[in-house]
């Protein structure tokens, strides 16, 4: 596993963008975008990147890689290992992605491709992490992921209309906090008038 960061001229060989690059640049090597000297990875690093708002997703599809102690210092990238590096399931890689409420669901469909509660509880804490994990995951609904979706007129409108399958008191009340989700749970789930209009 690498080592060093990715320096400038590597990234820009990857046909980084440019906001990126210079970001990147800032951060690790003095503004200085033709620069090839050697960066040990470390945690403070990887927070100093997140913090500047650099795109490490775009940077691990792109082959970039960073030792595991690292990666695990952030659920997205520890998600990622998991998916690219073990290939399978551990516990510290799943433990690192509950952390965040996208990485639990995208480590509970694609890592560990089934339920389970940890993954369920992290992935409660956004509508739209807890809504795809009823529909890809659970593929059934709860209560549970229900409550979690209806922070979202547009998660709850997609509970009632994908999970659920039917409409309910509910989804419909959280979906109407949007009007735009409001007209299409009336058109698409079969109300003519909310009942108390």
């Amino acid at each position: 596993m690498a080592t060093y960061l990715p320096t400038p001229t590597e990234l820009a060989a990857l046909s980084a963008c440019a906001s990126q690059l210079a970001r990147w640049a800032d951060c690790f090597f003095d503004g200085d975008t033709d620069s090839i000297a050697q960066i040990e990875w470390t945690i403070d690093r990887l927070v100093t990147a997140v913090d500047a708002g650099v795109d490490l997703e775009w940077g691990w599809d792109n082959g970039l890689r960073l030792p595991r102690v690292v990666a695990l210092a952030s659920p997205l990238l520890a998600y990622l290992y998991a998916r690219d590096i073990d290939r399978c399931a551990r516990d510290d890689t799943r433990a690192a992605a509950l952390a965040a409420p996208m990485p639990a669901y995208q480590y509970a469909m694609y890592i560990d491709r089934c339920a389970r509660d940890d993954t369920r509880a992290a992935a409660l804490a956004a509508p739209m992490p807890a809504y795809q994990y009823a529909m890809y995951v659970d593929k059934c609904p709860r209560e549970d992921t229900r409550a979690a979706s209806l922070a979202a007129p547009i998660r709850a409108y997609q509970y009632a209309m994908y999970v659920d399958k039917c409409p309910r008191e509910d989804t419909r009340a959280a979906s109407r906090a949007s009007e735009y989700y409001d007209r299409k749970y009336t058109l698409y789930m079969g109300f003519e008038v909310w009942p108390d209009q």
